[in-house]
């Protein structure tokens, strides 16, 4: 199994320097611990040594018109692909080896060059966040996800960013050496592999990229929702990325619906390993003195009675096997006021408590309760605040109190959801864990102006 990766002037160190360990590590795991000569080697359009973003000097071990065979072909990002995508020398060599590779993969804005080149032609593919909309109006992709770490379609596997680089490579891996291993895919473990969990609130938003991410990493995924079309087309993306998954409607707040989807579960697979309760509502806008009884009832019967039926009903099963974990969706405005309206906060504040009092209650029968407290996050729900903004022409304004200076998005919530399901955090319990990108660590004051 042989890796190339692709560098060019400007392109980003950091989006071939961490795969490359990837490749090199997998190369010498599978040699008793040395690296096969030529197993992995850069590649570039000339011999030259190049420049890349940063200003590292890379001298490639090949340039393309007379670099060997290989299997795998990764092609970074940076500010070099502004400039690539129209060297057609470079775009006509991408399109004649890719036919051929078992794996085609970028990292960052490399999926500009795969999408020109022909690679990501008619195929799902996502990028930077910041380049989503470019990579969009390009127009040769099929569908550009923005709420994807890694989105794999066929033989190409693109990557949103630096560590989803590396997290793809690592995946892409395990899975070439299985198929490799008389097609085995047995062999290849993920962080949630033979675990079967549920995701309530899986049509779009948290609970999508959280399904997709579960199922990506080895487990069978139920995913649940009032919202039909949407719970189909989740169902449809874990399918295409090779999981195994069902849907159900549910209500989360309602205890017969509750109880069908779980018993569906263990009919289905024969264990119940994961539940995250994500299901939840916003309530809408209404200041305190506006808001009807009816509709803070709702949200509590959503947001913190559907929590609470998941345990209540997930807990004995997992309690029964000896191990079980389950993860729930608060949010800062459970935390501080200001970040939702008056029901929603109280409904999530409810979710916090509930998660450290069912972590007690749970002592010694090896399940865990934990929670995340998402920040501003763009989701079915927070839609109408970014569509607002986007009328306004302030979306760039969105999230700038924050010291990361954006909003948030699904899959970043997803990645800390899969710690919390996976046994990475079995020494973790009863904690809600803030991914707001600093809004829930200090007063809302402007943050100092040091770079």
């Amino acid at each position: 199994m042989k890796f190339g990766v692709l560098i060019f002037p400007d392109a980003e160190e950091l989006d071939f320097v961490g795969p490359w360990e990837v490749f090199t590590v997998s190369a010498m795991v599978r040699n008793n611990g040395k690296l096969p000569e030529g197993e992995v080697f850069m590649i570039a359009e000339t011999a030259e040594p190049v420049r890349c973003a940063k200003g590292m000097r890379v001298l490639p071990d090949y340039s393309i018109d007379n670099a060997p065979d290989f299997d795998v072909l990764l092609v970074p990002g940076g500010q070099g692909t502004r400039v690539e995508v129209e060297n057609k020398h470079l775009m006509a060599w991408i399109a004649e080896r890719a036919p051929d590779l078992t794996w085609v993969t970028s990292v960052c804005t490399g999926a500009y060059l795969l999408a020109e080149a022909g690679p990501a032609v008619g195929k799902r593919v996502t990028t930077h966040w910041g380049f989503v909309e470019g990579l969009r109006q390009h127009g040769k992709a099929a569908e550009v996800l923005d709420d994807q770490r890694f989105v794999i379609d066929g033989n190409v596997v693109t990557a949103a960013g630096v560590s989803a680089g590396f997290t793809a490579c690592r995946a892409g891996v395990i899975w070439l050496v299985s198929i490799s291993n008389n097609n085995n895919m047995e062999d290849a473990m993920g962080r949630l592999d033979g675990k079967n969990i549920i995701v309530t609130g899986a049509a779009s938003g948290i609970g999508r990229a959280s399904a997709l991410r579960f199922a990506a990493e080895g487990a069978k995924v139920a995913i649940a929702d009032m919202a039909e079309e949407g719970l189909a087309e989740t169902l449809g993306l874990i399918e295409k990325d090779g999981g195994t998954a069902f849907s159900q409607i549910t209500d989360a707040g309602d205890e017969e619906s509750v109880k069908a989807l779980i018993g569906k579960t263990v009919e289905s697979w024969g264990s119940l390993d994961g539940l995250y309760a994500n299901a939840g509502i916003s309530g809408g806008p209404a200041p305190l003195t506006e808001t009807t009884v009816e509709m803070f009832q709702e949200v509590l019967r959503v947001n913190l009675i559907g929590p609470f039926l998941a345990i209540k009903h997930g807990a004995p099963i997992m309690a029964k096997q000896g191990k079980g974990a389950i993860v729930c969706t608060a949010s800062v405005a459970g935390l501080r006021a200001g970040a939702g309206g008056t029901a929603y906060s109280a409904s999530k504040a409810g979710v916090i408590n509930l998660v450290a009092h069912s972590a007690w209650q749970l002592s010694n029968t090896g399940v865990r309760v934990n929670g995340i407290c998402p920040g501003l996050i763009e989701t079915g729900m927070t839609k109408p605040v970014f569509d607002f903004a986007r009328a306004k022409g302030s979306e760039g304004k969105i999230g700038q109190l924050n010291p990361l200076r954006r909003y948030g998005h699904p899959d970043e919530i997803a990645g800390a959801a899969l710690f919390l399901m996976s046994d990475d955090a079995s020494y973790v319990n009863g904690q809600v864990i803030p991914v707001c990108g600093w809004l829930s660590a200090s007063l809302p004051v402007v943050p100092p102006k040091i770079a």
